[in-house]
Protein backbone atom coordinates (compact mmCIF):
# COMPACT_ATOMS: atom_id res chain seq x y z
CA UNK A 1 0.00 0.00 0.00
CA UNK A 2 2.80 2.36 1.01
CA UNK A 3 4.40 2.29 -2.52
CA UNK A 4 1.18 4.04 -4.09
CA UNK A 5 2.12 7.03 -2.07
CA UNK A 6 4.96 9.73 -1.57
CA UNK A 7 6.60 9.45 1.67
CA UNK A 8 7.16 12.54 3.55
CA UNK A 9 9.28 13.71 6.06
CA UNK A 10 6.22 15.79 7.79
CA UNK A 11 3.38 14.10 9.86
CA UNK A 12 1.26 17.54 9.59
CA UNK A 13 1.35 19.48 6.92
CA UNK A 14 0.61 23.02 8.12
CA UNK A 15 1.75 24.80 5.72
CA UNK A 16 -1.28 23.33 3.22
CA UNK A 17 -3.97 23.17 6.14
CA UNK A 18 -2.96 27.37 6.50
CA UNK A 19 -3.45 27.60 2.17
CA UNK A 20 -6.76 25.70 2.45
CA UNK A 21 -8.29 27.94 4.50
CA UNK A 22 -6.50 31.09 2.55
CA UNK A 23 -4.88 32.49 5.46
CA UNK A 24 -1.28 34.29 6.26
CA UNK A 25 0.67 33.01 8.39
CA UNK A 26 0.63 36.13 10.61
CA UNK A 27 -3.81 35.56 10.60
CA UNK A 28 -2.96 32.11 12.17
CA UNK A 29 -0.46 33.16 14.21
CA UNK A 30 -2.76 35.57 15.82
CA UNK A 31 -5.88 33.65 15.89
CA UNK A 32 -4.45 30.23 17.09
CA UNK A 33 -2.39 32.24 20.06
CA UNK A 34 1.19 31.51 18.50
CA UNK A 35 3.79 33.79 16.99
CA UNK A 36 4.66 33.54 13.61
CA UNK A 37 8.52 32.44 14.03
CA UNK A 38 6.50 29.38 15.54
CA UNK A 39 4.35 28.96 12.94
CA UNK A 40 7.37 29.40 10.11
CA UNK A 41 9.22 26.84 12.29
CA UNK A 42 6.61 24.35 12.56
CA UNK A 43 5.56 24.41 8.90
CA UNK A 44 9.12 23.73 8.17
CA UNK A 45 8.80 20.99 10.36
CA UNK A 46 10.59 21.98 13.14
CA UNK A 47 8.52 20.77 16.00
CA UNK A 48 7.71 21.61 19.65
CA UNK A 49 5.32 19.54 21.40
CA UNK A 50 3.55 22.04 22.91
CA UNK A 51 3.18 24.39 20.16
CA UNK A 52 2.60 21.54 17.63
CA UNK A 53 -0.46 20.30 19.60
CA UNK A 54 -1.85 23.70 19.96
CA UNK A 55 -1.93 24.36 16.08
CA UNK A 56 -3.19 20.83 14.91
CA UNK A 57 -5.97 21.43 17.68
CA UNK A 58 -6.80 25.21 16.19
CA UNK A 59 -6.56 23.72 12.80
CA UNK A 60 -9.35 21.14 13.84
CA UNK A 61 -11.67 23.06 15.66
CA UNK A 62 -11.76 25.14 12.25
CA UNK A 63 -13.40 22.36 10.38
CA UNK A 64 -9.55 20.82 8.82
CA UNK A 65 -8.87 17.10 8.86
CA UNK A 66 -5.38 15.83 8.57
CA UNK A 67 -4.88 12.54 6.36
CA UNK A 68 -2.20 10.11 6.39
CA UNK A 69 -0.47 7.95 8.34
CA UNK A 70 3.10 7.19 10.06
CA UNK A 71 5.83 4.05 9.14
CA UNK A 72 7.23 4.64 13.32
CA UNK A 73 10.66 2.34 11.68
CA UNK A 74 11.48 4.85 8.86
CA UNK A 75 10.00 7.85 10.22
CA UNK A 76 8.20 8.33 6.88
CA UNK A 77 4.69 9.48 6.52
CA UNK A 78 2.37 8.27 3.91
CA UNK A 79 -0.69 9.64 2.14
CA UNK A 80 -0.64 13.24 4.22
CA UNK A 81 -2.91 15.35 3.10
CA UNK A 82 -5.69 18.24 4.60
CA UNK A 83 -9.08 18.69 3.30
CA UNK A 84 -12.13 20.17 5.32
CA UNK A 85 -14.08 17.85 7.55
CA UNK A 86 -17.28 16.59 6.06
CA UNK A 87 -19.44 18.99 8.78
CA UNK A 88 -17.76 22.07 7.02
CA UNK A 89 -18.42 20.40 3.05
CA UNK A 90 -21.85 20.04 4.25
CA UNK A 91 -22.24 23.38 5.31
CA UNK A 92 -20.29 25.38 1.97
CA UNK A 93 -22.76 22.86 -0.36
CA UNK A 94 -25.67 24.34 1.76
CA UNK A 95 -24.76 27.90 1.12
CA UNK A 96 -24.39 27.17 -2.07
CA UNK A 97 -27.53 25.83 -2.76
CA UNK A 98 -29.12 28.43 -1.13
CA UNK A 99 -27.66 31.12 -3.50
CA UNK A 100 -29.11 29.52 -6.38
Amino acid sequence: MKNKFPAVQLSVPFRAARALMAKEQAEVAKAAGLTVAVIQNLERGKMSRPSYEQLRSWYEANNVEFTGWGDVATGKYYGVGVRWKDSKVREVTNELSDHR
